[in-house]
């Protein structure tokens, strides 16, 4: 589908280790491919392998996955975002955590001025692994995430008042957040703006990012059904 600005996937060759061949078993990952059309991968930022390591049958399925450890607080992920960031931005990811504690997010930051960051443990001191959404006339927008210790398909839309949450093809919670069109700033994989050291205690097989394209009840569904049936949910 059109405006799928970044997809990485851990299987197809597409981490790096640090001689730039595909991952073997436990390889640390030094480049995520990104097969979206911002062109930009995920590159370790402390030099070499970075704290992720790749699974050849982390994830669901007997499929790989790109799994977190502690050494990624100082060697985590991150990709430019390039322009183009208005509303409205759709992410569909699998995830499953490893631990309810301890520091685990995925961050998109605009501009250090808007910042959606996946929370899988709660650090914003909520206890449970959420979804925040910061901007400056909204300083936090807080949403629930499902238990994430078993695999799950996370869908989440930011579109003004039409934002959503799904899980496993169903939706389960609506909120109400707006997002300035300003360029994407940073990926960050492991880390937040401002914040951190960070790390993802989990694995994720496969996310993809959309941006500026609104999604039909259809196209969501198209997606969801890829993922799933792909990594057998």
């Amino acid at each position: 589908m059109a405006n799928l600005s970044w997809w990485f996937r851990a299987d197809g060759g597409n981490a790096k280790n640090a001689a730039g061949a595909a991952c073997a078993d436990g390889d640390g990952v030094a480049t995520w491919v990104n097969g979206g059309t911002a062109g930009a991968n995920l590159t370790s930022t402390g030099g070499g392998a970075s704290g992720y390591v790749w699974q050849s049958a982390g994830g669901p399925n007997g499929l790989p996955a790109v799994a977190g450890t502690s050494d990624a607080a100082t060697k985590y992920l991150q990709a430019p975002g390039g322009s183009g960031a208005a509303q409205p931005i759709t992410c569909f990811f699998l995830v499953r955590v490893s631990s309810t504690t301890g520091a685990q997010v995925l961050c998109c930051d605009y501009n250090a001025i808007n910042t959606i960051q996946f929370d899988f443990a709660g650090i914003m001191g909520c206890g449970t692994s959420q979804l925040v959404v910061y901007t400056p006339g909204e300083p936090f927008c807080k949403q629930a995430l499902p238990d994430l210790t078993s695999w799950k398909l996370l869908t989440v839309c930011f579109n003004g008042a039409s934002s959503f949450v799904r899980v496993n093809g169903a939706q389960t919670s609506s909120f109400d957040v707006g997002l300035s069109p300003l360029s994407f700033a940073q990926l960050y994989f492991g880390n937040t703006f401002g914040g951190g050291p960070y790390w993802v205690q989990g694995a994720f097989p496969e996310f993809l990012i959309y941006r500026g394209r609104t999604f039909s009840a259809g196209d969501l569904t198209a997606v969801e059904t890829y993922l799933k049936a792909k990594y057998g949910l």
